[in-house]
């Protein structure tokens, strides 16, 4: 009996950790929206000879916007990935 709740303590640390990791992305996750923000607003600008700015500030608002939400998405499926691991984890050393 000690042992499984030494097994199930450890296991629960590990994965605390490794959604505490999984949860946030960091700064650098986001670089590539921010050069896919400035290289839509600029062929949007090109493409419109610079008389759209509202339409071009508003694209590349939605691309970068966009792009952030694919990346916390991701964080999200990863943190239901360890959720679920966890929980397998968990049944196992119960049997």
């Amino acid at each position: 009996m000690k042992k499984q709740i030494n097994i199930a303590l450890a296991i629960m640390v590990c994965c605390a950790i490794a959604l505490q990791t999984a949860a946030s992305p960091t700064e650098n996750e986001f670089e590539p929206c921010r050069q896919l923000a400035a290289k839509t607003l600029d062929r949007c600008l090109v493409d419109n000879n610079s008389h759209n700015n509202d339409v071009c500030w508003s694209d590349s608002k939605t691309a970068y916007t966009s792009c952030r939400e694919e990346i916390f998405f991701s964080h999200v499926v990863e943190i239901r990935k360890a959720k679920k691991a966890v929980e397998q984890q968990r049944q196992e050393s119960e049997q």
